[in-house]
């Protein structure tokens, strides 16, 4: 019982991870989609995704990419990859506390 437990809690976090990774490439492709309508001297390329850097990302999707459904999938990506990860992780931490 416990390494079905173990495997499903295995499976969960590697799919998490696997729609997290998802994720990552599909806000780097709207990054790109983003780069490509503005000229090279206003190009978005961020060092560190503070609470400003995400906030343009946001503007600039809105303003540049307004129909696109990237913004969708990539949220759904997100809230999939923290979930299943979570999941995942939270089944593994209830079977070792359980038999410790």
């Amino acid at each position: 019982m416990h390494t079905v437990a173990i495997s499903i809690a295995i499976a969960l976090g590697v799919a998490g991870y696997v729609y997290i990774l998802k994720s990552i490439q599909e806000q780097l492709q709207i990054q790109h989609d983003i780069n490509s309508k503005l000229p090279p001297d206003k190009q978005f390329e961020p060092t560190f995704w503070g609470f400003g850097a995400r906030e343009r990302f946001r503007r600039l999707q809105k303003e540049l990419l307004p129909e696109s459904p990237r913004p969708r999938r990539l949220r759904r990506f997100q809230l999939i990859g923290f979930l299943l990860a979570g999941s995942g992780m939270l089944i593994m931490v209830a079977l070792l506390t359980k038999h410790s």
